[in-house]
């Protein structure tokens, strides 16, 4: 890891393009629940009671707002030292209620004890050398109607000239060396995953960074996108 795991909650640090799309993840992943379930729109916690698993959590920067509107979340990550400090801020807290455990595991090598409602991978699929596995994986801890969400970087020159050119060597946006464009997935790549295990209501999202703006949905899915799709209940409405 390119980076010191101590920073991950440094919003000025390594970490702070991370802290700048927080506010849109949440908006994705709140608006593609909201598909399945409107009633979640009028509460102060809509997400009370759900079950979420946080794949790649780092630091907890994604696991914590969600335990904060409600859900029970699990955040996972391979990395010791970020995990330690995902729990001394969890720790550290003083919202006694916040539902949010971290556990240093490799999620390929990890046994689901129930199934779960939601799935987040953000930030993590082009760091692996096998995400279709990873993929496969984190379907079978999916609840029928459950969802998977993440985002990624596609595969493009865009992203090679935006994403690692520009933001890590140039700007210094992002710590040198932290992404490998031959990691980096296809749109379609992620889809097809979905697709053959069955998943319906698959989509994409791009999103961009704008310098003195910061990040924004796009139409663009060259170089950031988010994906969503979800895992179909047992009995469809139109069956008999």
């Amino acid at each position: 890891m390119p980076f010191d795991s101590n920073e991950w909650w440094n919003e000025h640090g390594p970490f702070r393009l991370l802290h700048e799309c927080l506010p849109l993840r949440m908006a994705f992943i709140l608006n593609r629940l909201g598909q399945d379930n409107q009633d979640i729109r009028h509460t102060k916690q809509p997400l009370l009671g759900c079950r979420i698993v946080d794949v790649g959590c780092g630091g907890g920067l994604t696991s914590e707002p969600l335990a904060r509107l409600g859900a029970h979340v699990v955040g996972m990550d391979p990395e010791s030292q970020a995990i330690i400090c995902a729990q001394t801020h969890r720790n550290q807290s003083q919202d006694v209620n916040l539902d949010v455990s971290y556990i240093c595991q490799d999620p390929l090598t990890w046994s689901c004890p129930n199934p779960v409602d939601l799935i987040v991978i953000f930030e993590v699929l082009e760091h692996v050398e096998n995400p279709r596995a990873l993929l496969e994986k984190m379907l079978t801890w999916l609840r029928p109607g459950g969802r998977i969400m993440g985002s990624t970087i596609n595969r493009t020159k865009a992203s090679s000239v935006l994403a690692i050119d520009w933001a890590e060597n140039i700007l210094g946006l992002v710590p040198a060396g932290t992404h490998h464009w031959d990691l980096f997935l296809k749109p379609e790549e992620i889809t097809s995953v979905l697709e053959q295990h069955g998943c319906d209501s698959i989509e994409t999202q791009g999103y961009i960074y704008i310098p003195t703006v910061g990040w924004r949905y796009s139409a663009f899915c060259g170089i950031n996108y988010f994906f969503s799709a979800r895992k179909p209940p047992l009995y469809h409405p139109n069956h008999s």
